[in-house]
Parts: structure tokens; sequence; C-alpha cells
């Protein structure tokens, strides 16, 4: 494989469980770093006109006045979660919103929705913002017609739903309500090449971002107001409007078809590689070279072992160079390193990156990565560390693993 030889060159040169929805994590989470506008400024067009379907949106849509929030009784115990999170748009992103107190109308409802029937009607979707104050049988039935309200077709933002699959492990309903309620708030697009957001459709973040904050807090600047067209918005805001990349499009296309597990093995690799080559010639590149690395070593990882093993290391490489080692992209390659090394019978190599990254998921109230991270470092522990650091390791697997998944079942 030799566009794998040439592709490592590359980089060196470069060098319902709803009972524990409201415990707290084991470790409190620091707060994001704040960002500015700037920063974030060339995205900022494809997250408000832009959808997830490949359609745009004519105006821009968000909620006018305050905004309340009423949280289904089904989902009670996640309300201090939610309250967290209101919080969050409160402070960092100036939005006045809060939870609608009884007899209080609500501009976002949010709902559950049978697990098994919702997958039914939408396939790999756990989660949906729709524009309009929907319950689950009315979304089920307008969906049986066709006619559930779209976000392309609105000229103004008055009311939205959320619902979520009632079957979800504890971290990903926390997840669902951060970036559904963030899109009922006027966020409609998803974009691969954004580094760290909850706004890729990668699921690295699950929770609201510095850079998310910076583009909800612009959304909701006076001088942006409901129903301004995209170049209306251009102007107020100074951004210079940036057309789609044939390139972005050539590797998204590439990048998924490597990831769908209804094709062979050989076509997905083949898809890998491609995306791989595409990654690389962007400029500037970005965390996309790692995620394909990571991508083709997942793939490889029984036929090629030792070329596997290769790609999960040049991906942690290129993700600490790029953004350092405490950087979530960063925990995700290192966890997924070092369950290469232990099953390749190497814990000491595998305490090596674990640590950090359980530390660094830790950090960022990331739940799934560090119940992962904790429960790999059990078994790195188990064999090569003091009895100590393995119990202490076990207790904090177990307090991850239920805050994450919920108590046994």
């Amino acid at each position: 494989m030799r566009w794998l030889a040439a592709a490592l060159l590359a980089l060196a040169a470069c060098s319902p469980t709803v009972s524990v929805g409201d415990s707290g994590p084991p470790v409190l989470p620091r707060a994001p770093e704040r960002v500015a506008f700037n920063a974030v400024a060339a995205d900022f067009l494809p997250l408000i006109f832009g959808q997830e379907d490949g359609t745009a949106r004519t105006v821009l849509l968000r909620f006018a006045g305050p905004v309340r929030v009423r949280l289904g009784p089904e989902l009670g115990a996640y309300g201090r979660n939610l309250d967290d999170l209101l919080m969050r748009l409160r402070q960092e992103a100036g939005i006045d919103i809060r939870r609608a107190t009884t007899g209080e109308g609500a501009e976002i409802a949010v709902r559950t929705a049978p697990g098994a029937a919702f997958r039914q009607m939408l396939p790999r979707v756990s989660c949906l913002a729709l524009p309009a104050d929907l319950n689950w049988p009315t979304v089920r039935a307008l969906h049986g017609q066709r006619a559930l309200p779209r976000w392309a077709d609105l000229t103004q933002l008055e009311s939205a739903s959320v619902l979520i699959s009632d079957d979800l492990p504890p971290h990903a309903v926390r997840a669902c309500l951060h970036e559904e309620i963030a899109q009922a708030l006027g966020v409609g697009n998803d974009l691969y090449r954004l580094s760290s957001s909850v706004f890729n459709d990668d699921n690295r973040f699950s929770a609201l971002t510095g850079h998310d904050m910076a583009v909800l807090h612009r959304l909701y600047r006076p001088d942006l107001t409901p129903g301004l067209t995209r170049r209306e918005v251009a102007r107020i805001a100074g951004i210079e409007p940036r057309r789609p990349s044939e390139a972005d499009r050539d590797w998204h296309r590439s990048f998924t078809r490597a990831a769908d597990p209804r094709l062979a093995r050989a076509t997905r690799v083949e898809a890998g590689r491609r995306a791989l080559e595409l990654a690389q010639a962007m400029r500037p590149s970005d965390h996309r070279v790692a995620e394909n690395l990571l991508r083709l070593a997942a793939l490889l990882r029984e036929e090629r072992p030792a070329l596997a093993r290769r790609l999960y290391q040049a991906a942690y490489d290129d993700l600490a160079r790029r953004y350092g080692r405490d950087h979530l992209r960063t925990a995700h390659a290192a966890t997924a390193l070092a369950s290469y090394l232990l099953a390749a019978g190497e814990p000491a190599a595998a305490r090596a990156y674990l640590g950090r990254a359980l530390t660094a998921a830790a950090a960022q109230g990331e739940a799934a990565l560090a119940a992962r991270a904790a429960s790999l470092l059990v078994d790195a522990l188990a064999t090569t560390g003091p009895a100590q650091a393995a119990a202490t390791a076990r207790l904090d697997s177990a307090r991850w693993a239920r805050y994450a998944f919920g108590p046994p079942r």
C-alpha cells in the first residue's frame, strides 16, 4: 500500500436510563474558553443558512424575543443538565433564555419519542429539532403525510420542538440537549471542517464549545434581525462570503463511503485512501487528516495490524502537533491507540496515553470518552500498575460508566 506509506511520510514531514440524568460527573468540567467572533466568522454563514440535507435557508431564522424552554416530565431527571446549559447560553451567548415556569408559554418544547418507532421513521437519527411545537403523535402523522414543517420553508421562527429517543443512554441525552437546542435557536448546519464544535457530524464533541457559543452570540446580537437575507447578514456582520469548496464535497463523499458498513471492506479502504489524499491536499490541512487515519486504522486493524498501529500513531501525533495533547480530538486518538496497544499485549505503552486522555475527557465533561479511557486504564493497570492505582482506576471507571451509560442492568 504505497499510498499509505506516502501519506505517513507526508505527516512526518508536517510534524431510557433517566435515573442518573441529573447526577453530576465524577469531575466537574471546566468552562470552555471564550472565542472571538473573528475566529468563527468564516463558519457563520454556512452554519446559519446551510442545512444538513444540502438545502439552504433563504432568510435568517432566530427567535425575536426572550426564549423559554419547557422540559417534558419524562425528562425531568435531566433538569439540572438543562439548567446548566441555559445558564451557559445566557452567560456566554448573551441569549435571554430560561426554563418556562408553570403556566407560561414556551418557545422550545423538549420531549421524548418512542425509540424503536423513532428510528423506524428516521433511521440513524437519535434526536431532532423541528420548527414548530409538535408532540410525537403529531410528528408521526405529519411524517406519514410528508407534511413535516421544514426549516427551509420558514420566513420567521415562532416555536420549535426537540424530540429525543426515549431509549438513549444518559450521555447521549445530554448531547442531544446541547446540539438540538442550539439548532432550535437557529443553527441549521454541520460542517466537518470544524475542529472544536458540536456542529460536526463526527461527534467528537457533545457539549457546546467556545466556538459554538461565539456563533450563537453573534446570531442573537440585536443588529441581526430575523428575516435578513444571507447577503444582508454578510454585510452587517462584515463577513466575506465563501463558496463551498469542491474539495470539501469530494472529501465528504469519500469519507462517508469509508464509514458505510454496507460496502465491501476493499471499497471502504479505497474510499478512505481517497479521502486521506484529499485531506492532505487541503490548504491549510486540518483535523480531517487524522480522522481519515483513524478510520483507515480501524478498517485495517484485523488484516494489517502493523500498518494499523502506524496509522493510529500517526493520527495521534498529527493531532497532538496541531492542537496539543490536552485537546479532545487528541484524547480520542490516544484512546483508540491505547485500545490497539492493549489488544497487542502492550499495557505499559497503553498507559502512557490513557492518563492524559482521561484527564482531557473529564475536564470537558465528555462522559462516554472518559468512561472508555478509564475502562482501558483499568485493563492496563491490572498487569503493570500498583494495586492502589488499579483500585482507584476501577472506581473512576465505574463512576464514569454510570454517569455515561446509567446503572448496570
